[in-house]
């Protein structure tokens, strides 16, 4: 699609006198979001777009728009653009489907496929064109508890796990926020949520990874935001720091919506002011928010960046895309500044085949530390860039990361025969690890000591 049919196509969706005729807030998302999209896909599609193969476009470049909406977010059609002219279903846009695929599994499919249980929704799918089922909202309050205990249950035992992991009411300080209206479950004066809980659980993360390597973070980043609650609760904790979204344009409309909300006072940087001021960039200094399309990254300058972190993501994107953002993290990552990742083992949904094990970071970051995720399928890390190569790299690191094939097999070959080599030989540091034929020789030479002391003493006695 060429620039003017893109822009031909914004214009029937959005008409510019009914742009200019929105609140202001809804009408400066809308202005940035027809200035994120001139040269990006607004359209599904993607395997045909990119000749039904994705998988084969490996020269895929971080900076170019047409490569960053891979097929998992296929999801975002024009029902979702249209919905920018409709500011009355953003105050519920955490429960009736405007963020689908950002709050669970659930919402994109039911989006999806057009149900979606709340009265609010049932208008807007209406008005989309979908067919809705009955309306959650209807039910009576002894009707929601036989529907609700399940869930409950569930998200009990997830509060325990998590809690566990991060400390007893740690996570405490970042629920009951009730921008865009989630549903939340009441239990023990708590009104817990899943997805609130995990952003809870990867801001105190971040905070331990801050703690461990003793950084001040004046900068954060974040890739793939979700609908800007993890952002949120960076803010929250460091009140100071500048915090750069990094998204598709669709995402960064809910995290301008949300964060907005959230943080009345904030000031701001989206695409319009950087387009007005390329060089606005390069001094944060009293800037809360910046909301940038993910292929924007390259404008940031090198060592500029104090927290990178990715949650969940990753695995959505092409692959291409996924190691241009770990290289450019890697280039604008100050000394000591540090990256939480928590995704997925594997993924496909993007179109190209991903694996955590696979990230491009290179020899600079040294791993602090790696263990599995908030389910079985997922894994965390957390990483501090350094300016010279570390002994042991994440290339190294994740040999034992699953999944595994011939060639980890291979690699794991080759390991346990240096691993037999050094117990053999020893590594050449006598007092650490001197190997078998070290204590063997030591073994020797301390027998030859004792049967000469011997042989001196028998002689003396004679």
């Amino acid at each position: 699609m060429t620039q003017l049919d893109n822009q031909t196509r914004i214009d029937d969706l959005l008409p510019p006198d009914e742009v200019a005729a929105l609140p202001s807030l809804h009408r400066r998302i809308a202005e940035t979001f027809i200035s994120m999209v001139e040269d990006y896909p607004i359209d599904g599609h993607v395997s045909e777009r990119l000749g039904g193969r994705p998988d084969l476009h490996h020269s895929m470049d971080i900076g170019n728009p047409r490569y960053h909406k891979s097929e998992h977010w296929d999801q975002f059609t024009e029902a979702f653009i249209k919905s920018l002219l409709m500011p009355e279903y953003w105050e519920d846009f955490r429960n009736n489907g405007l963020n689908s695929g950002m709050e669970s599994k659930t919402t994109a499919r039911q989006l999806q496929d057009g149900i979606r249980k709340g009265s609010v929704f049932r208008n807007y799918a209406e008005q989309m064109g979908y067919s809705v089922d009955v309306s959650y909202h209807s039910l009576t309050d002894q009707e929601r508890q036989i529907v609700d205990q399940p869930t409950i249950t569930g998200l009990e035992n997830e509060y325990v796990l998590l809690s566990g992991r991060v400390g007893e009411g740690q996570l405490d300080q970042f629920f009951d926020i009730d921008i865009g209206r989630p549903i939340y479950f009441p239990s023990n004066d708590r009104k817990l949520n899943s997805i609130d809980m995990r952003n809870a659980y990867y801001t105190c993360r971040v905070q331990n990874l801050v703690k461990t390597a003793n950084i001040k973070p004046r900068v954060i980043a974040e890739i793939g935001g979700g609908f800007g609650g993890l952002a949120g609760n960076l803010k929250q904790l460091y009140g100071e720091a500048t915090i750069i979204l990094l998204d598709l344009p669709e995402t960064l409309t809910i995290q301008m919506y949300y964060l907005k909300k959230r943080f009345p006072q904030a000031r701001c940087l989206d695409i319009l002011d950087i387009k007005n001021d390329p060089d606005c960039l390069r001094n944060l200094n009293g800037i809360d928010f910046v909301f940038l399309p993910g292929w924007e990254i390259v404008r940031l300058p090198d060592r500029c960046i104090d927290v990178w972190s990715n949650t969940e993501s990753f695995g959505e994107m092409f692959r291409p895309i996924s190691d241009g953002y770990v290289k450019e993290a890697g280039r604008t990552a100050q000394l000591q500044g540090v990256f939480y990742c928590h995704n997925r083992y594997a993924k496909k949904s993007s179109g190209t085949q991903y694996r955590f094990k696979d990230l491009a970071f290179d020899d600079h970051w040294l791993v602090l530390f790696g263990r599995e995720g908030l389910k079985r399928s997922n894994y965390e890390v957390g990483l501090m860039r350094t300016e010279d190569p570390v002994a042991y790299p994440f290339s190294r690191w994740n040999r034992e990361v699953p999944p595994y094939d011939f060639k980890d097999l291979w690699s794991l070959i080759v390991r346990f025969v240096e691993l037999a080599l050094r117990l053999s030989k020893g590594d050449g540091n006598i007092s650490a690890n001197t190997g078998f034929t070290g204590h063997l020789r030591n073994a020797v030479k301390q027998t030859r000591i004792a049967l000469g002391k011997l042989k001196n003493s028998a002689m003396g006695r004679n």
